[in-house]
């Protein structure tokens, strides 16, 4: 019972401490973007064919180095930046 209560308190601690919610927020879930958390219509994510093409294989598509730096390293190879993102940042340049 001592141990239960041990665990018990080791939580809320952690609760209480936010790390759970860090650790929460460190999974990306495969269909939203990393940057901004909406959808980012992933055209592989939900087709077993392999012959369906993504937006992101447009060639008109740049993933500039920067856009890059701002995904977090838990998060990179693990979901695609939306269309969005990518856009906005592509305007965003003078």
């Amino acid at each position: 019972m001592m141990a239960l209560n041990g665990l018990n308190s080791l939580f809320n601690a952690t609760i209480s401490l936010g790390l759970f919610t860090l650790y929460q927020e460190d999974l990306c879930p495969p269909d939203k973007c990393p940057l901004c958390g909406k959808d980012n219509h992933c055209g592989h994510l939900n087709s077993s064919d392999e012959t369906l093409s993504c937006w992101c294989f447009d060639s008109q598509i740049r993933f500039s180095d920067g856009l890059l730096s701002r995904v977090s390293a838990s998060h990179l190879n693990a979901a695609c930046i939306c269309k969005a993102c990518v856009l906005s940042t592509r305007l965003s340049k003078p």
